[in-house]
């Protein structure tokens, strides 16, 4: 399986509402494209982790958060599918909290039973 980029902005936008300069287009197309790399590296089989690293402030979370949903969503299992998200400091499992929460109803697009 590959997915193309046409299936998946049909699944994710990270950027819904351009005119409220919520994020700078140009950086929600590079978070697009690591999150389709990302998660087309990782449903090759011989593919078993992907590191994510960048400046602070440029996205990690939404682009693991993306390639997580992707993952979910193209699972054979969705209903038994579990992600494991290793937070050390309480502050940051609320963020991480916060942050699913709003890619679920911000970036999401397909509304269903899969998430």
């Amino acid at each position: 399986m590959y997915l193309s980029e046409d299936i998946a902005r049909q699944i994710i936008n990270l950027n819904p509402n351009p005119d409220l300069d919520i994020i700078d287009v140009d950086v929600a197309e590079r978070q697009f494209q690591v999150i389709l790399k990302g998660f087309n590296h990782l449903i090759d089989p011989k593919n078993k982790f992907l590191y994510i690293a960048d400046e602070v402030g440029l996205g990690k979370t939404y682009v693991a958060i993306g390639i997580a949903s992707l993952l979910r969503y193209f699972s054979e299992h969705p209903g038994s599918y579990n992600d494991v998200i290793i937070v050390p400091k309480q502050n940051l499992q609320y963020k991480w909290q916060k942050e699913i929460n709003n890619f679920i109803q911000r970036n999401y697009l397909i509304k269903s039973s899969r998430f």
